[in-house]
């Protein structure tokens, strides 16, 4: 083999090996829950009204979209679909429990502030 067959070889190689190595399945998995979610919260003691918001969930961290920032959200869902989320207003905050599956979600909340607590029910939005 001559010399430019060689060098042409040898920079092809190079080449292939800065290329990124293939990411695991693992990251390529996304979290199950990762996406677009509106939840209702529906208040069942206290002076608390009816609300509705949009959340995301990106690698199972929760955070909150649209509102200009009326609205924040903030919190944790688990791999199994476990929900533990802050849900706050004009620097007040309501606790929420609960769970998730592919499509829907459902759970508790507690708003000691406003002496509130009810219900969430949340669905996935495509």
């Amino acid at each position: 083999m001559g010399r430019k067959p060689r060098l042409l070889v040898l920079y092809l190689l190079l080449s292939l090996a800065s290329v990124s190595p293939p990411r695991s399945a693992m990251a390529e998995t996304a979290h199950p829950y990762d996406g677009r979610w509106a939840v209702t919260f529906i208040p069942d003691e206290g002076a608390c009204t009816r609300q509705e918001i949009e959340v995301r969930v990106s690698d199972g961290v929760i955070g909150h979209i649209g509102d200009f920032g009326l609205f924040t959200a903030s919190g944790e869902v688990s791999a199994q679909g476990q929900v533990d989320a802050s849900i706050g207003t004009l620097g007040i905050a309501a606790h929420a429990l609960g769970h998730l599956s592919e499509a829907e979600g459902s759970g508790t909340w507690t708003f000691p502030d406003r002496g509130c607590a009810g219900q969430w029910r949340a669905q996935r939005l495509l």
